[in-house]
């Protein structure tokens, strides 16, 4: 079941990819995706319009449109920033953060309920220059 739900995500990123190219490789090479890593936890974070999003490449996004529109309706396969974090991821521009487990979580449980994060803030607080506001 999770290798046919990573397929029909794959096949909607793609689909979503060739409708927003020019938008999505833009914002690739603007907007930063964090790569959070730490033991046996790895995940993204990718700012959105209305915060940050959790992002497991090719399997969940923690924004409204894939839990209404993938999850519960049917509708689509994948929302954008499951495409945007996988144009980053190819065009080589996530940031990695290596953190502590705990902080690891931190972040995690803190973007998932709030939508932000103050340790995601202080974590990438001069990584290349990247201002998050």
């Amino acid at each position: 079941m999770i290798d046919e739900h990573r397929r029909l995500v794959a096949e909607w990123v793609e689909k979503l990819k060739h409708t927003y190219t020019e938008n999505l490789s833009a914002l690739a090479r603007t907007r930063p995706v964090f790569k959070i890593s730490s033991d046996n936890l790895t995940y993204y974070v990718v700012r959105g319009r209305r915060g940050y999003y959790v992002v497991l490449p090719g399997l969940y996004c923690s924004c409204k449109e894939f839990e209404i529109n993938v999850l519960m309706r049917r509708s689509r396969g994948a929302c954008y920033h499951l495409a945007l974090v996988d144009e980053a991821i190819r065009q080589g521009r996530v940031k990695e953060l290596g953190l502590g487990l705990e902080d690891a979580v931190a972040v995690l449980i803190e973007v998932l309920e709030t939508g932000d994060s103050i340790l995601l803030r202080r974590a990438t607080s001069g990584v290349d220059k990247v201002s998050i506001d």
